[in-house]
C-alpha cells in the first residue's frame, strides 16, 4: 500500500480520540490505494478511555451472562425493566401498580416498531446524558424508516459479540494498526463508502465498500486488486452483496464470513462457502438492539450471544409461546442507554427450543430480501426507497411493490396531524426509479403490510445461476424471471 499523500482531516482525528499516529498511517494507505473506491463518507468510534474499560468488562462477563429460561427472563433483566418503567414516562404508562414482573411477565405490554415511529421523546430516559448522543439510521425494509438515537458504546459492543461468535469456530481477531480486520460489502446505489479504524482493537481497520462498477476508480479488475491487497480478516454482507462479490470474482480467502440483514438460505451458504472456502456464520442482528444471535458450528439454529437482551417468542396476542412453537420474537434489554426495549415486536419470526442442552433461535423467518430495478434494469435497494419515501413523506407505515411490468405502487399511512406532499413523493420516486409507471396512494390502515414487495425477484435459491459481473441482474423486458435475492439493511454491524 502507497504512503501517506494528505494529513487526515482534524475532524476525523476528533471522531476518533485514541487512535494512535501508526493507525492513522494505516487509513491513510486505505484511502490513497491506487485500487481503492470512490470514498464517499468519513466516521469515527467517539470511543474513549472509559468506553474502552466498559468495554473490556462487557467482554470479560459475556461467557456466564448467557441465561435462558422458558419460565420467563432472568431477575437481572426484570430488575432492569423495573428500573426502566421508574424512569421513563412511556414504559411507566403502560403497567400498572405494584406489577409483580417476575409472575406477570406475560401481561407486560409488547411495544412495537410504531412506538418508536411516535412516542420516541417518551422512550428515552429522560436522565440520559446527551452529550454522546449519536444518530444511526434504521432504512425501514422491514416496517417504516425511523432514526434513532444511540451511545457509541452500543455500537462498539459489537466487537465482543463478534469475537465470542468467531471463537466458537476456533478464530481469533488479529488487532494492531497494520492489519484489516473487517470489510463489510454492500450492493447499492448510493451507500456511505469509507475506511474506518477500530479503536477497541488497536487501531485495526475496517472498510465498507460497494459492488457497482461506477463506485470504483479501476473497475471490477481494480476492486479485485484491491481486495487482494485488503486481506480482509473477516467479510460482512448480506447475502446478495456476498453473492455480487462472486459474481465479481472476488478471490479471497478471509477466515470468516458473517451475514447480516435477512435470512441465510441453504443454497447461498452453500455458495459462499464453495467461493470462500471458510466458515459462513449468519448474525441475527438489529439496528434498534445489535446482534442478538448467531450461528454455531455444534448444531443448527442460531446461539443467543449475550444476557443482556432476553428473546422470547410471543403469540399475537403478546403471550410467551411453549418452548419449541413458531411466533413473532420479541427482545428485552439491550445496550443502547437511550433505547429501552420491552418486550420490543420485532416483525420476524421464529421458534425457540433447545439444541444440545442450549436456546437456540430456529426457523429464522425475517422480512422477505427483496430487489427493485429502476427503468433501465439497475438494483435499487429496499433502503434508498426508504430513504426516497421519506425524504418526501412523513409516515407511520409504507408500501412500496413492483409489478411483473416494473410499475411501481407505492402506499402511505400518514402520519396524524402531518401532511404528505404527495408530488413530491411522486418525483422522489421518479428521481430514483426513472422512466417508469409509479402510482402513489394515500392508505390509512396498512397495518401488518409487507412494506417492500417485488414481482420481478424471486428467492429461490435454486435460481440464483451465474452472474455476469456488473452487469444488470434482472432485463426489465423479461420481468418474473428467477434471481439472486437480495436483503435488507442493518446500519451498524461492524
Amino acid at each position: 500500500m502507497t504512503g501517506l499523500r494528505t494529513h487526515i482531516p482534524p475532524a476525523v482525528r476528533a471522531r476518533n480520540p485514541l487512535v494512535t499516529e501508526e493507525g492513522w498511517l494505516l487509513l491513510q494507505s486505505l484511502v490513497d490505494h491506487p485500487d481503492a473506491p470512490e470514498w464517499t463518507g468519513e466516521t469515527g468510534d467517539r470511543i474513549d478511555a472509559d468506553d474502552l474499560r466498559a468495554l473490556d468488562w462487557f467482554r470479560r462477563q459475556l461467557p456466564g451472562s448467557r441465561q435462558w429460561s422458558a419460565h420467563g427472563p432472568t431477575p437481572t433483566i426484570t430488575g432492569w425493566v423495573a428500573d426502566i418503567i421508574a424512569s421513563t414516562a412511556f414504559h411507566r404508562s403502560r403497567v400498572r401498580d405494584g406489577m409483580n414482573l417476575a409472575r406477570s411477565w406475560a401481561d407486560l405490554p409488547a411495544m412495537s416498531r410504531h412506538d418508536l415511529v411516535t412516542r420516541l421523546g417518551e422512550i428515552v430516559p429522560p436522565d440520559a446524558p446527551l452529550d454522546e448522543l449519536v444518530v444511526v439510521t434504521t432504512a425501514g425494509t422491514n416496517a417504516e424508516p425511523l432514526d434513532l438515537p444511540s451511545h457509541p458504546r452500543a455500537i462498539v459492543a459489537d466487537h465482543p459479540l463478534l469475537e465470542a461468535t468467531l471463537a466458537e469456530y476456533d478464530i481469533q481477531i488479529e488487532t494492531g494498526p497494520d492489519v484489516v480486520a473487517v470489510a463489510n460489502i454492500r450492493a447499492e446505489a448510493h451507500p456511505d463508502i469509507f475506511a474506518a479504524l477500530f479503536s477497541a482493537w488497536d487501531d485495526a481497520a475496517m472498510v465498507s465498500v460497494n459492488l457497482r462498477p461506477e463506485h470504483w476508480r479501476n473497475g471490477i479488475e481494480g476492486a479485485r486488486r484491491f481486495f487482494a491487497d485488503l486481506d480482509a480478516q473477516v467479510i460482512m454482507g448480506e447475502p446478495a452483496a456476498l453473492l455480487e462479490a462472486q459474481a465479481w470474482e472476488i478471490d479471497i480467502r478471509p477466515a470468516a464470513v458473517v451475514t447480516t440483514g435477512s435470512a441465510l438460505r441453504s443454497g447461498t451458504a452453500s455458495r459462499l462457502a464453495n467461493h470462500f472456502q471458510c466458515p459462513i456464520i449468519n448474525w441475527y442482528s438489529l439496528t434498534e438492539s445489535g446482534p442478538v444471535a448467531g450461528s454455531a458450528p455444534d448444531g443448527p439454529g442460531l446461539r443467543l450471544l449475550s444476557g443482556d437482551i432476553y428473546l422470547e417468542i410471543i403469540d399475537a396476542h403478546g403471550h410467551p409461546v411453549r418452548p419449541g412453537t413458531f411466533g413473532e420474537i420479541a427482545l428485552t434489554g439491550g445496550r443502547n442507554p437511550y433505547l429501552p426495549l420491552v418486550r420490543y415486536r420485532t416483525g420476524d419470526f421464529g421458534r425457540l427450543d433447545r439444541v444440545n442442552g442450549e436456546p437456540r433461535l430456529l426457523d429464522l423467518r425475517g422480512h422477505s430480501p427483496v430487489l427493485f430495478r429502476t427503468f433501465d434494469g439497475l438494483a435499487v435497494h429496499p433502503s434508498e426507497v426508504g430513504q426516497a419515501m421519506r425524504s418526501a413523506a412523513i409516515s407511520v407505515r409504507h408500501q412500496v411493490i413492483q409489478e411483473e411490468d416494473g410499475s411501481i405502487l407505492a402506499a402511505v399511512e400518514p402520519a396524524e396531524g402531518i401532511p404528505v406532499n404527495w408530488e413530491a413523493l411522486h418525483r422522489s420516486l421518479k428521481g430514483l426509479f426513472g422512466d417508469l409507471r409509479i402510482v402513489v396512494e394515500n392508505d390509512s390502515d396498512l397495518g401488518g403490510a409487507e412494506p417492500y414487495r417485488s414481482e420481478l425477484e424471486t428467492t429461490d435459491d435454486s435460481a440464483a445461476g451465474d452472474l455476469d459481473p456488473g452487469k444488470v441482474l434482472v432485463d426489465p423486458d423479461v420481468a418474473g424471471e428467477a434471481q439472486d435475492p437480495l436483503a435488507d439493511d442493518v446500519p451498524h454491524d461492524l
